[in-house]
């Protein structure tokens, strides 16, 4: 949940859910460090946050997700030239890069585990703006079942929803498929690093 203001300024709230191997992960990570350790850690991550009220819960119960909770501002997480606000609707979780970067992939591709990351934002536009233009919704697929992609974008005038998942398949995946995967990534980076344009009334 993201308030913006008219300087490009982002105060939110954000709750992370983590079930099954991803909750072991977490627990891994989690449990060696401080608070403060941790923290800064997670600042790291997203550049350019500032975390506050953080809270974890159910770290001990291992038949439980993990769920974390904070609020966050940013001062900077939208550019504002002139009378116009260019933002991704992923704010500071936008990917730059696509993790695939090889030309060739002799070696099948491990994932670990079969995994879903699902995104759904709420962002409040600032007093006096209104949407230009936001990008397209869409829809991808690989072959032979490995993955999806959704992408979603709603505007009720004051807000837009941004609803996004992710769904890997297989834990490994043959280097066969090495194109595809890294296709379909780059498309995946390109999507979700599109602009909504906002403009002052």
């Amino acid at each position: 949940m993201v308030q913006l203001d008219g300087l490009g300024k982002a105060t939110g709230t954000a709750r992370d859910i983590y079930s099954d191997y991803n909750a072991y992960n977490f627990r891994e990570n989690y449990s060696g460090l401080s608070e403060e350790s941790y923290l800064e850690k997670l600042e790291g991550n997203y550049k350019g946050i500032d975390i506050a009220n953080h809270k974890v819960t159910n770290v001990k119960e291992l038949s439980k997700p993990i769920m974390e909770e904070y609020s966050f501002t940013h001062n900077s997480i939208a550019d504002v030239i002139g009378d116009k606000m260019y933002i991704t609707p992923l704010l500071f979780l936008t990917p730059s890069e696509n993790p695939f970067k090889q030309e060739k992939r002799e070696y099948p591709i491990d994932f670990v585990f079969p995994h879903q990351d699902k995104y759904m934002v709420t962002l409040t536009l600032p007093d006096g703006y209104v949407v230009e233009s936001m990008p397209q919704s869409m829809s991808l697929a690989m072959e032979q079942n490995i993955g999806s992609f959704k992408y979603m974008l709603a505007n009720n005038g004051k807000q837009i929803q941004a609803s996004i998942s992710l769904d890997l398949n297989y834990a490994n995946i043959s280097p066969d498929y090495y194109e595809t995967l890294k296709g379909f990534f780059q498309k995946v980076i390109e999507k979700q690093n599109e602009k909504i344009v906002l403009k002052k009334q």
